[in-house]
């Protein structure tokens, strides 16, 4: 399924360089996080999906990192 597929999940392709990668990895981390929503008052519904995207994306991101290294 494309959830499992960490360069879906980040919105990248196995072609790209560790640091494209890393790049948007970090864009999509800054956008979902639950820090930065709480800060701009979003629903509590919102932060609890956010929360479910970053357990995602930090998990794409690990899996790509270790194939990747």
């Amino acid at each position: 399924s494309d959830k499992l597929n960490p360069y879906i999940v980040l919105g990248c392709s196995s072609n790209d360089d560790f640091a494209t990668i890393r790049k948007k990895y970090l864009k999509l981390s800054k956008e979902h996080h639950p820090d930065v929503l709480m800060n701009k008052g979003v629903p509590q519904e919102v932060i609890e999906e956010s929360k479910k995207k970053m357990r995602a994306i930090n998990s794409a991101f690990d899996q790509i990192e270790k194939m990747k290294s």
